[in-house]
């Protein structure tokens, strides 16, 4: 993984920007945590917060069972991520984390 940038204080946005998933798909680390179940670790292109974030084994059967077959020949699945920082950005609403914004990750 790159080194994490500093945290930047930018105000709270529900954004995304094509570069979102192509920085983090290529400096993450996907951890097995325990059974099926990962955790995430990158740094959020946006804001530059280091990230860990659990990702459960019913997010991938619900995906599975609620989606149609995946076109992908590999396998692949695209699973929603955001950032979830407790640091401060103005205007968050109470009760979120994170600077907003949000990007798709692929994962086989």
């Amino acid at each position: 993984m790159s080194t994490p940038l500093s945290h930047q204080p930018v105000p709270y946005q529900e954004i995304t920007e094509p570069y979102y998933a192509v920085e983090v798909a290529r400096t993450h680390s996907l951890d097995q945590a325990y059974g099926d179940d990962y955790v995430l670790i990158c740094t959020c292109p946006r804001c530059g917060a280091a990230l860990d974030i659990e990702l459960f084994d019913p997010v991938y059967k619900a995906a599975s069972t609620s989606a149609p077959p995946n076109p992908n020949p590999t396998g692949a699945r695209e699973v929603p991520v955001s950032c979830v920082c407790r640091s401060e950005h103005d205007g968050r609403p109470e009760g979120r984390t994170g600077c907003g914004a949000y990007w798709p990750l692929e994962l086989s």
